[in-house]
């Protein structure tokens, strides 16, 4: 069984797991909105084995950015009012689809060499390992395909389960259902998932 960890375990060591982050090592891990599955999103082997573990060839991740000003440097902003936007809602259960500036910033198996990537900034103390780590990381939920996702440790498929490298459940801090997608890729954004 795997050791579940909480937050004071994670902040007790901060640094050993910011650089397991930057490692490739997977985790589940909580957001504002669900937890979530993922990995560096520049490694390619962690990206590969989050889409068998979900069973989910061909589709897309979002991303968590360590910081707004990742954002700025690696995505197009389409105008001041997307960058008002963004500003404005981030950190927050929010997820932006933006124009990809610097593809090579991430593993091309997460957009599956797309022009636009998902970014997300959950307002959550998991961030501040993100940050630390310093690299993107991938956020989708903890599901195959096609079912609903986990919402409580219990909902989590074994095969999932053990198959992370860490698992860090922390229920007080999150909503209990996704993230609401806009697409901000023109100058006006349309949202996509309320």
């Amino acid at each position: 069984m795997q050791k579940i960890l909480t937050q004071k375990d994670i902040l007790a060591n901060q640094a050993f797991y910011a650089t397991e982050i930057k490692k490739g090592k997977v985790f589940i891990y909580p957001t504002d909105t669900l937890h979530g599955l993922g990995a560096n999103a520049q490694n390619t082997e962690s990206v590969e084995k989050i889409a068998k573990l979900k069973k989910r060839p061909n589709k897309a991740f979002l991303i968590i950015t360590p910081t707004l000003e990742w954002i700025w440097e690696n995505c197009i902003i389409a105008s001041e009012e997307i960058r008002k936007l963004l500003t404005e809602k981030l950190p927050g259960p929010y997820s932006f689809i933006l124009k990809l500036k610097n593809p090579e910033t991430i593993s091309s198996l997460v957009n599956n060499s797309e022009e636009t990537i998902g970014v997300r900034l959950p307002d959550n103390w998991f961030l501040e390992l993100i940050a630390q780590s310093g690299v993107p990381f991938v956020s989708t939920s903890i599901n195959y395909t096609g079912e609903p996702s986990a919402k409580r440790l219990e909902d989590i498929p074994a095969e999932i389960l053990a198959s992370v490298d860490y698992v860090i459940w922390d229920e007080a801090s999150s909503r209990g259902y996704a993230s609401t997608i806009i697409d901000a890729t023109s100058g006006t954004p349309k949202i996509l998932r309320a």
